[in-house]
């Protein structure tokens, strides 16, 4: 049933065939058919070809959701990449070093509180500064954070400490990152691998020197 020229409703049926990744008691859980609202939208964006996209939402009323907020919130999607970016990579979330689940429990937990406390400050400084959060830089954010907590560390008044904190919520709000909207990048690690091999057993009883294809033991001292 079409409400526009880029709006429409549509019924999806549940598949006959069986899907690996739903145990039979989830699949029996799911509706037999749903209504989804489909949307089309335009980007347009300087030196880019006009995109064409077909979003599909169950959020069916058109006067509550109309379909421009809806396609203002699809594009913003970029700020969830650089959520995990964030996490992953400034934060060393993607490789974790703890071995018990118990430890890796706490150190995931560590780092989120970590997150949302530099998140907190950005707020902070985005809502005292009258500038958008999204210009706001994490990293950048989270090196004037530290650089700052030395010398909250030695203010021994209070004035002075909020002088300190109203530095650095002012050098928040003056360092931007340019807009760019509609941003997007390629699903690719940068990260590459080493070709050496795993240390798999105590250092001390891998006391072995490489030299191009031949191994060899270092002589012992007698």
């Amino acid at each position: 049933m079409r409400r526009g020229p880029d709006e429409r409703l549509v019924t999806w049926k549940k598949s006959r065939q069986k899907s690996p990744h739903l145990t039979p008691a989830e699949r029996a859980a799911l509706p037999e058919e749903i209504t989804v609202r489909v949307i089309r939208v335009r980007v347009k964006q300087a030196g880019f070809r006009t995109r064409t996209l077909d979003l599909g939402t169950t959020l069916l009323d058109s006067v509550e959701y109309p379909a421009a907020a809806v396609a203002a919130a699809y594009l913003r999607r970029w700020r969830i990449e650089l959520c995990l970016d964030e996490l992953k990579t400034v934060l060393g979330l993607e490789a974790l070093r703890c071995k018990s689940p118990a430890m890796i429990h706490r150190e995931l937990l560590a780092l989120l509180v970590a997150h949302n406390l530099v998140r907190a400050v950005m707020a902070s400084a985005a809502r005292e500064h009258a500038v958008a959060l999204d210009r706001l830089s994490f990293t950048g954010s989270l090196d004037a954070l530290l650089s700052f907590a030395a010398a909250n560390a030695q203010a021994t008044t209070r004035a002075r400490r909020r002088c300190v904190w109203a530095g650095l919520l002012a050098r928040l709000a003056a360092d931007l990152v340019p807009l760019r909207p509609g941003r997007h990048e390629s699903r690719a690690v940068k990260r590459r691998l080493r070709s050496y091999p795993h240390l798999n057993r105590p250092r001390h009883d891998d006391r072995v020197l490489r030299h191009g294809s031949r191994l060899r033991r270092p002589a012992k001292i007698t």
